[in-house]
């Protein structure tokens, strides 16, 4: 386990010398460099038990310098034998059941593994390394050590150097200087305590050529990565494409008001990973620090809100990964179209909001749980293409655009039916908020617009005393309950004459399966079983056709040829000019103040709705028209029995 060395010397009350060491588990210490409610040294990390005190019984591992590090992994025969270590040893025949040992290809190997200057990917991580030379060299050592690196390594594409004892900046620098080729710099696990690298003006840029930089877990601040970026009057890393800050404990990325504007404009990828953001705030100053960012990971965080203001768009990014975060409402995903116009690729899998709990515990998703909670995000931003690294296809967006519809209409509904004092701007306002693709959805389905509809009814409707509709007391059940679920269902079975037809009225719940409903018509009207048809009359109207008879003078004989023999000329007494008589237009059963079978509106002509109660085990409220178009429940039901 790795540990740097914070202190030296006695403790109070304890005997002897003590080392306080920082851990780089946090974990594993037992407290943050305190004895006795004491600080006796400062930890870079915040945790409580990122410390502890030990007897210097061991002597510390020796420091390597960067090109023995290279030879120590990669050319282990060219490094001295230690001392005492006799050279008949090495070349001492190997047996095994008396028989020798005879080594094949290892000579080959060891050539292989020599080639220093072939080598393009070099990880000399977790091996004690101080820097390209000892500590406090002169710098005459530092460019004898570059030019013996470049001379031996030339090649070296990639360099990981994290979990080392390299303590400065400027030693990253100097390793980096003589590797003209280097695009790729792991840094991961360093604790430096300078982040500021200098160079004279005849030397060029150490990461001239980076494209790829990772500084993961070196407990760095904001403004000591700022420092490493923008050393100077402009970006220390022009080429860089990706920067990768993940375990750092970041809570916030600003620029304090001493640091400069400088831009790097070349970033595209920064990954935020395992941090500790809250919210998004960060994110105008992520942006102005990296203009071009098309992609940004903030995945295992403990992101919950956005924080940003309404007028704020993040035009360039394109990619955005907020996996395993504590968001917990749609309404967040709501906002992401507005504030990303371009987003079009998301990561959100393993947030509150898409995991089944109880009592803590978190419950097996089914396939259907899974399948829902991906057509309600994806519904909810238009230009995504691709959701938790699936491919959304032109069907997964048209099913799970109509899906949202459902649900959001459901949700609207029960807003704009609550019975309260609010007014009707503020009942439509919440449901825009709540659902605010609902109305573009609408359109693009030719859906009919619950919140349009509820708008036009509130206004057009009349005074409580002229056209308010008798509150029935089904009305008072509570929502949910078996009463909540009762209709007062009329059978009729109409006969030639309307004084002699038979009625059968009582409340039935409307989960009665139809089988069940069909049985208790024929037992009361003492017919035989399923020897009838039940017509549901609705208190709705389907459209019919045009009126448009006689509306033009000039017609032609053909046109007037297209109405067959029927003659406007010869309507007959009692009739209108569709050839219906006033009988048509009220109800069957002669109910004279029901609505008429047919009625005009502004040029067409509708009739009532009717709707066959199918055999079979469905329930038959199924069948039923229960919303009214001002959004009230019907609770009357007339049903027409007609024997076979």
């Amino acid at each position: 386990m790795a540990q740097n060395e914070e202190h030296v010397g006695p403790l109070p009350s304890l005997k002897g010398e003590w080392l306080g060491v920082e851990w780089d588990d946090p974990t594993r210490g037992k407290h943050n460099g305190s004895h006795e409610g004491q600080r006796v040294f400062k930890c870079l990390s915040s945790s409580p038990t990122a410390a502890s005190f030990v007897r210097p019984s061991r002597k510390a591992d020796p420091e390597r310098t960067l090109l023995e590090g290279i030879k120590f992994k990669y050319a282990p025969s060219t490094t001295p034998k230690s001392v005492g270590q006799s050279a008949s040893v090495g070349n001492a025949a190997i047996e095994i059941s008396g028989k020798v040992v005879e080594e094949v290809g290892f000579d080959r190997i060891k050539k292989q593994l020599s080639l220093l200057a072939d080598l393009k990917i070099v990880l000399v991580d977790e091996l004690a390394i101080s820097g390209i030379v000892a500590r406090a060299a002169a710098s005459t050592e530092v460019r004898d050590a570059q030019r013996e690196l470049h001379q031996t390594c030339p090649n070296i594409v990639e360099l990981d150097i994290g979990w080392n004892t390299i303590e400065t900046w400027q030693d990253v620098a100097d390793i980096c200087q003589p590797l003209k080729r280097l695009k790729i710099l792991k840094a991961g696990g360093l604790r430096l305590r300078s982040f500021r690298a200098t160079r004279s003006e005849n030397e060029a840029n150490p990461f001239q050529n980076v494209e790829e930089l990772y500084l993961n877990e070196c407990l760095l601040r904001p403004e000591q990565i700022l420092e490493i970026l923008s050393p100077g009057e402009s970006c220390g890393f022009p080429s860089l494409k990706v920067l990768s800050l993940s375990l750092n404990k970041l809570d916030v990325f600003g620029r304090s008001s001493q640091s400069s504007e400088v831009k790097c404009q070349s970033v595209r990828t920064l990954v935020l990973d395992n941090n500790k953001f809250r919210d998004l705030s960060s994110l105008p100053d992520i942006t102005s620090l990296f203009p071009n960012i098309t992609s940004i990971s903030l995945q295992g965080n403990e992101l919950s809100q956005l924080r940003l203001e309404t007028a704020q768009r993040f035009d360039t990014l394109e990619t955005i990964n907020l996996a395993g975060n504590q968001i917990h409402s749609y309404a967040f995903l709501d906002a992401l179209p507005s504030i990303f116009p371009n987003l079009t690729s998301l990561r959100i899998s393993r947030n509150p909001l898409y995991e089944r709990t109880h009592n803590g515990v978190e419950l097996q998703q089914s396939a259907a749980s899974d399948s829902t909670s991906y057509y309600l995000t994806l519904a909810r931003i238009p230009g995504l293409k691709s959701l938790n690294y699936t491919t959304i296809t032109p069907r997964d967006r048209e099913e799970g655009e109509i899906y949202y519809l459902s649900v959001a209409e459901k949700h609207i509904r029960a807003l704009l039916d609550t019975k309260d004092e609010r007014p009707m701007e503020q009942k439509v306002n919440l449901a825009c908020g709540l659902h605010p693709l609902y109305t573009t959805l609408c359109a693009k389905y030719d859906r009919e617009d619950i919140v349009q509809v509820f708008v036009e009814s509130t206004k057009n409707r009349k005074p409580q005393s002229e056209s308010a509709r008798p509150k029935s007391e089904l009305d008072t059940y509570a929502p949910g309950t078996l009463g909540s679920r009762l209709v007062d269902a009329c059978f009729y079975i109409q006969e030639a004459e309307p004084e002699g037809s038979r009625t059968f009225q009582r409340l039935l719940p409307t989960t009665v399966s139809v089988y069940r409903l069909k049985s208790l018509v024929a037992r009361h009207f003492g017919l035989r079983a399923l020897q009838f048809r039940l017509v549901y009359e609705s208190h709705e109207y389907d459209p019919v056709e045009p009126i448009s008879i006689t509306t033009r003078n000039n017609r032609g004989k053909e046109d007037w040829d297209a109405w067959g023999e029927w003659d406007v000329d010869a309507v007959q007494e009692g009739h209108d000019l569709f050839g219906h008589s006033q009988a048509d237009d009220e109800l069957s059963g002669g109910d004279k103040e029901s609505s008429p079978k047919y009625i005009v509106r502004e040029g067409q002509r509708f009739r009532k709705r009717e709707t066959e109660v199918l055999d079979g085990m469905r329930e038959w409220g199924d069948f039923l028209d229960l919303t009214a178009h001002d959004g009230s429940k019907r609770r009357d039901v007339k049903v027409r029995v007609e024997p076979f």
